[in-house]
């Protein structure tokens, strides 16, 4: 039998799929930032970039954790002994 998992699950999942996918478009991409805002906080020394990098990494790990979490919590059952 699968497993169902709580909407909080896949909230979580979500998460860490987008933050994770930030975070490789900035590792790869780092002028992204600056083509979408249109602005160039750091003037091209690219501070701005690494810091999105480690906080979008940060968020990941975050997210991945508490999804593995919730996949490992019980789910409270709809029968009544």
């Amino acid at each position: 039998m699968s497993p169902s998992f709580r909407r909080r699950f896949w909230a979580e999942c979500i998460f860490a799929l987008l933050s994770g996918a930030l975070t490789g478009a900035t590792f790869f991409r780092p002028d992204w930032i600056e083509f979408v805002f249109e602005v160039d906080p750091d003037s091209g020394d690219g501070s701005l970039e690494w810091t999105a990098t480690a906080l979008l990494s940060c968020l990941t790990v975050f997210f991945t954790l508490l999804a593995r979490s919730e996949s490992r919590r019980p789910r409270a059952s709809s029968q009544s002994a």
